[in-house]
């Protein structure tokens, strides 16, 4: 059978502003290592929504570190291998409770309850929505996924889109 992924990550690195919708399974994965501190993968404003099946981010070794995500699957979050895995969220909006499969919570996330805007891009960020002003600052990349300033009202916002009118200009 074949098996879609959007990120499959062995070494150490940090992926922002992604957008992962609608794959079919595991669309970040992180490949069998003998210990949490093999690899670490930092994702920072990421939205990943929509996985047919499996989970939203597996970790089968090695650590993944989220911050200011979005994080929906079938499955959940996380579906780490006991004691071979481990992912962290802070500031962050996911569909799994802390301690289950390898995902221990970490500061600043909120329940998950995200409200995407109607007619929008996949991900985009209702401005009602609970993920709004949410996220932490000092993790957040200067413009969002299609280059909105960020944070665009005070406070940056969780997943990959930030609610603003503002347009970052070109250097």
């Amino acid at each position: 059978s074949s098996v879609i992924r959007g990120i499959f990550n062995q070494p150490t690195s940090v992926v922002e502003n992604c957008c992962l919708s609608g794959n079919k399974h595991r669309p970040v994965y992180q490949p069998y290592s003998a210990s949490p501190d093999s690899y670490t993968t930092e994702l920072v404003n990421c939205t990943i929504i929509n996985t047919q099946s499996g989970t939203g981010v597996y970790s089968n070794g090695g650590t993944y570190l989220l911050t200011n995500c979005i994080v929906d699957s079938a499955w959940g979050l996380a579906a780490a291998t006991p004691g071979k895995g481990i992912i962290e969220a802070n500031f962050s909006m996911v569909n799994s409770t802390p301690g289950s499969g390898g995902f221990i919570g970490g500061t600043g996330n909120i329940p998950y309850n995200p409200t995407f805007l109607a007619g929008g891009l996949a991900g985009e960020l209702d401005p009602a929505s609970d993920g709004v002003d949410a996220g932490d600052n000092d993790a957040a990349p200067a413009t969002d996924i299609v280059g909105v300033c960020r944070p665009s009202s005070g406070t940056a916002d969780m997943g990959a889109f930030e609610v603003s009118d503002c347009v970052a200009s070109a250097a």
